[in-house]
């Protein structure tokens, strides 16, 4: 029996090459207007596996990076102080072991004081996901966390 269960706890011990399980879901945005009006930059970072699954279900063409770019931009929402979308655009993905990073940007300068943001990614997955957005509007930064069943929460300025 000793054995049997060495067996089991070595490649725990060592390592495995294939995907790491992860026991949190959570997502970690960062949103950054230097100045007002400008350019809005958005970067999620979260467990490549839970948002390729998730975009895969409601963007099964393409490719991954693009299903999961399209899964965020149906899951999150960036809107001026009039209720008015603010529309983004992919730049940039890169991933590091079971993480990835997607930024996004607004084309033209906007203006996002007083407007609202939502982050509802992955949240009809899992009951227990967090997302923390962290936003910095013009040197001042706010803290936001979501979790299933929140809606839009402001951004102050």
């Amino acid at each position: 029996m000793r054995l049997f269960f060495g067996f089991i706890l070595l490649p725990l011990a060592i390592g495995t090459t294939g995907p790491v399980a992860h026991p949190m879901h959570t997502t970690f945005t960062e949103i950054a207007q230097p100045s007002l009006p400008g350019v809005v930059s958005i970067t999620i970072r979260g467990f490549e596996d839970d948002l390729a699954d998730a975009a895969r279900i409601s963007f099964p063409r393409g490719s991954v990076d693009s299903a999961i770019a399209s899964y965020l931009k149906h899951t999150t929402r960036l809107t001026d102080r009039r209720g008015q979308s603010i529309e983004i655009h992919p730049t940039s993905v890169r991933r590091r072991s079971n993480v990835i990073w997607l930024s996004f940007q607004t084309r033209d300068p906007v203006e996002i004081s007083g407007g609202r943001f939502l982050n509802a990614a992955l949240t009809e997955r899992f009951d227990d996901q967090v997302n923390l957005v962290q936003i910095t509007v013009r040197q001042r930064t706010r803290t936001i966390l979501f979790t299933p069943g929140d809606g839009a929460k402001p951004i102050a300025e």
